[in-house]
């Protein structure tokens, strides 16, 4: 019922609802219908153990019929990707429990092959880590070697091309463990690792396992021993701390989730099919067509010139973009949307503004679902953060194109220091403009080009001890500003003066070499 009503609430804003990982049996065509109002976001099932007799052992009573029950509803909803997790390395876990975590995966595979597309299945395998505070804080954790030999059994026997699966290091968790049972003394390991220079360990890339094992080996630890199982009279190093249920009552559900496993009976696919509640509705449901407005309104586009300042110096195009869409979501005006399954905000942004400037001439276009009414760029102007500013805006065509494609010049300039050379840079300048023809190697993603960039380069001037640049873009061709500073200046200050800049002003120069200002394309 909350799904449905904030999902219904938020379908005007075109806000879709994300639930997070699912437990099975509990996903109904209500919760699903919900869900997919303004697009199917992913859908996360967790079975967590492999076989039904595991996951009672875990106190997670789900049996394989409501998976697969669960898998199909998502189908038939239209749902062509899903996510499945489990965990590894449990208490008691068998090859069988491990077979089971491969059956289920080819099961729901197997299940999505009977309905029309192409379906998708994400697995994520984690490794068990003994957490404190919970019935299993005493038992053993797998050793690194160990995972790894289950996880590798699993993927060996999942090599369909639809069926990715991920885990993280056995390493990166096996520490995890050890880090969780440390006591006050473990921080002298943490303190050396930090001295050797570890840092951004989360990080695969940046992750040494090895560097860990010494630390811990140099203050006389052994990590085999750390990950092993704790006898109930142990003194674990956060007993003094009063979080939820009580080390009794942790104790006794250890016990009991033991002892059930001696009265374990399977689940009768009968009984489950009887004491299921679902109703499975079958066949494909019907496409949502959105209704579109025949009478389109015809003053509902509006341009915005748009600045930012060092504040947001380092913020990406991607984030500005992200900014200006929660921007106008406060602001409340009527976006206009695209249709589709994943409808975004109709929006048409300028030349993307390099890393690290600031800017008074960055624009955007923004259609809307009514005539722009000027209390609406009101609203969107105290929407605003603070460091952000409109300067202008102004009602453009709903066909006029856009301006990425349209501008062709950009300016930028540099405050210099008061003590630079002026006569120097000049000079330089002056050397630089003189030049038919400036090759600089410019680095894509996989090559490395050569580039003449001296078309590009339209004018440099020293105007009130600031570098003015005037440089190309688009069908002009383009130059970028710090390609320019490295022509100019000595390598070691390059990167200093390249997040120091500022764009000041964009515009077209047309084929009669009249200047348009982008307000008027």
């Amino acid at each position: 019922e909350l799904a449905t009503t904030v999902a219904r609430r938020l379908e005007k804003q075109k806000v879709a609802v994300s639930l997070p990982s699912l437990r099975p049996g509990t996903i109904t065509p209500a919760l699903l219908d919900a869900i997919k109002y303004v697009r199917k976001s992913g859908l996360t099932i967790a079975p967590e153990a492999g076989t039904e007799r595991l996951r009672l052992f875990i106190r997670k009573e789900i049996p394989d019929a409501a998976i697969y029950d669960t898998a199909e509803l998502a189908y038939q909803k239209g749902w062509t990707k899903l996510k499945l997790y489990f965990m590894v390395g449990l208490p008691s876990e068998t090859d069988e429990d491990l077979q089971g975590i491969i059956d289920i995966i080819t099961n729901v595979y197997e299940l999505g092959r009977r309905f029309p597309g192409k379906k998708t299945i994400n697995v994520t395998l984690s490794p068990f880590v003994p957490e404190p505070h919970t019935p299993f804080q005493w038992d053993a954790m797998n050793p690194p070697e160990t995972i790894l030999n289950k996880l590798q059994f699993i993927k060996r026997n999942l090599q369909q091309r639809n069926i990715n699966i991920k885990h993280p290091s056995c390493e990166a968790s096996v520490l995890q463990g050890i880090i969780g049972r440390g006591n006050r003394r473990f921080g002298d390991v943490i303190e050396t690792m930090f001295r050797n220079g570890a840092r951004f360990d989360g990080w695969t890339e940046g992750f040494e396992p090895q560097k860990w094992f010494d630390a811990l080996k140099k203050h006389g630890y052994d990590y085999r021993e750390l990950i092993q199982s704790l006898p109930f009279t142990t003194d674990l190093p956060w007993s003094h701390i009063k979080k939820g249920p009580s080390q009794e009552h942790l104790q006794k559900e250890r016990h009991r989730t033991s002892s059930q496993l001696l009265t374990y009976v399977p689940y009768s696919q009968t009984e489950q099919s009887q004491s299921s509640e679902v109703k499975m509705e079958f066949g494909r449901g019907k496409k949502k067509v959105i209704k579109q407005n025949t009478a389109a309104p015809t003053k509902n586009r509006v341009r915005i010139r748009w600045g930012k300042t060092e504040r947001y110096r380092y913020m990406s195009h991607l984030d500005n973009l992200r900014l200006i869409e929660k921007t106008l979501r406060r602001s409340r005006i009527p976006i206009a949307y695209s249709q589709g399954f994943h409808p975004t905000m109709k929006l048409s942004f300028g030349p993307p503004l390099p890393l690290g400037m600031t800017s008074e001439a960055e624009y955007v276009d923004i259609t809307l679902e009514s005539n722009v009414m000027p209390y609406m760029i009101e609203k969107l102007e105290k929407a605003m953060p603070e460091g952000m500013s409109i300067f202008e805006s102004k009602i453009v065509l709903s066909k006029a194109p856009s301006l990425t494609s349209r501008l062709n010049r950009a300016v930028y300039s540099l405050r210099l220091e008061h003590d630079a050379n002026i006569a120097d840079i000049q000079e330089n300048i002056t050397h630089l403009m003189d030049k038919s023809s400036l090759e600089i190697e410019r680095t894509g993603k996989d090559t490395v080009r050569t580039v003449d960039i001296r078309p590009a380069i339209y004018a440099i001037e020293i105007e009130d001890n600031k570098l003015i640049m005037t440089l190309g873009l688009s069908d002009g061709g383009y130059a970028r500003p710090v390609e320019v500073l490295g022509l100019l200046f000595p390598p070691d200050e390059i990167p200093a003066l390249a997040y120091q800049m500022h764009r000041r002003e964009m515009y077209r120069i047309d084929e009669q070499g009249q200047r348009i200002n982008p307000m008027d394309l």
